[in-house]
């Protein structure tokens, strides 16, 4: 780093990051975005959804409320709980739906991340290494169905 380089905050790198994200899906063919791997794997919607979760699970700890969106998808082995009631998951494949989902969640979530505080900082930097993560695995999808 050199004298004049500003360090990015946690917050703004969470948030290059979903941007990143959203360039890489924007105007994506719907087909390519539904398309599951022959792995078995999420396709690019759900690993978006997964997201939405992971930052709800992450980061929505530090609100006073502990509401799940819907369109959230845990993985297999998770299933959180709402006021002691199982929350019930709705399916899409809409990426629009579950991108709109995802930017108000942040938004509702967002003022309370105040990077002054270490735990915040080290959830912010933990949930921005998974984001890049699936972010590197959507791409490596999106290759693959070309």
């Amino acid at each position: 780093m050199t004298p004049g380089d500003i360090p990015e905050s946690p917050v703004a790198a969470f948030e290059a990051a979903q941007d990143r994200l959203r360039a890489l899906v924007a105007g994506r063919d719907r087909a390519a975005l539904i398309e599951p791997p022959r792995t078995g794997a999420w396709c690019v919607v759900e690993i978006v959804r997964h997201l939405l979760f992971a930052e709800q699970k992450h980061l929505g700890r530090y609100t006073p409320s502990r509401d799940w969106n819907p369109l959230g998808l845990p993985p297999h082995n998770m299933n959180p709980r709402r006021r002691g009631q199982a929350v019930e998951w709705v399916p899409t494949l809409d990426i629009d739906e579950v991108l709109e989902a995802w930017r108000t969640e942040h938004e509702r979530i967002r003022p309370f991340l105040d990077p002054a505080r270490p735990e915040i900082q080290s959830t912010l930097a933990g949930t921005t290494r998974h984001l890049r993560s699936h972010t590197a695995v959507i791409e490596r999808v999106l290759r693959a169905s070309r």
